[in-house]
């Protein structure tokens, strides 16, 4: 074989392997492409637990309690740290009769936000209808003192010790 003839089947050869290289340079930047427009989308189907607290919500004011429970329950299994989906699954235990979930739900949301006034209100409350009303002073007194106003009124008239009427003092 001669020089030309080494010549013409190494051109040959790297003609081939360009052409491979080059499909597979496209089939790279296929993929490439691909996986980031796929990467855009959280997935077909797929909610974000803001959405899930959004359908609990829906589901709470439409008075299915049940299932705005497992609404709020998924988008705390979403994001762990949700304390509203804690509180408003507490409420709608609550509207269920179901107390020690509702207070345990309050309780999460406290630790999650411990300024969560609105959250100490609901817990007192629910402690006053289990008949736990030095517990319920103490919420409605953390309510108050994280701005949640409406506790100071509730203070006044179920924490505050009335003074007895002493004939002495007319």
């Amino acid at each position: 074989m001669n020089n030309f003839s080494n010549l013409a089947v190494c051109k040959n050869n790297l003609h081939y392997k360009t052409k491979s290289l080059n499909r597979i340079q496209t089939n790279i930047l296929f993929i490439s492409l691909l996986l980031i427009f796929c990467s855009s989308f959280r997935g077909y189907g797929q909610k974000t637990a803001s959405e899930f607290m959004n359908l609990g919500l829906s589901r709470y004011y439409a008075q299915d309690y049940e299932a705005a429970i497992e609404n709020y329950t998924k988008a705390i299994q979403l994001k762990s740290d949700f304390a509203n989906a804690y509180y408003f699954r507490a409420k709608a235990n609550d509207k269920l009769l179901q107390f020690k979930q509702a207070i345990d739900d309050l309780t999460q949301a406290i630790k999650i936000k411990p300024d969560f006034g609105e959250a100490y209100f609901q817990r007192g409350s629910l402690y006053e209808r289990i008949n736990k009303k030095d517990l319920a002073c103490q919420d409605w007194s953390q309510a108050s003192a994280h701005g949640y106003y409406e506790a100071n009124y509730v203070l006044k008239q179920k924490c505050t010790p009335k003074k007895k009427i002493n004939e002495d003092d007319y």
